[in-house]
């Protein structure tokens, strides 16, 4: 189901902990806040606020 990105919490170099929000998606009038399930440094970050994002899309990458 799609959705639409409405907040990003973290850029590339981010050293990140497991559990920390990553960024914030509302889909069907609910917001959903995704988190790190593993902790290492952000790589790369595929979104950003406004953008529409699909359930296979890679939105961040951790090295």
């Amino acid at each position: 189901m799609p959705g639409l990105v409405k907040s990003v919490n973290c850029k590339v170099g981010d050293q990140i902990m497991e559990g920390e929000e990553l960024c914030v998606v509302e889909a069907m009038k609910m917001q959903n806040s995704l988190v790190a399930a593993m902790t290492g440094e952000i790589k790369v970050v595929n979104i950003e606020p406004g953008s529409t994002v699909s359930e296979d899309d890679i939105l961040v990458e951790f090295v």
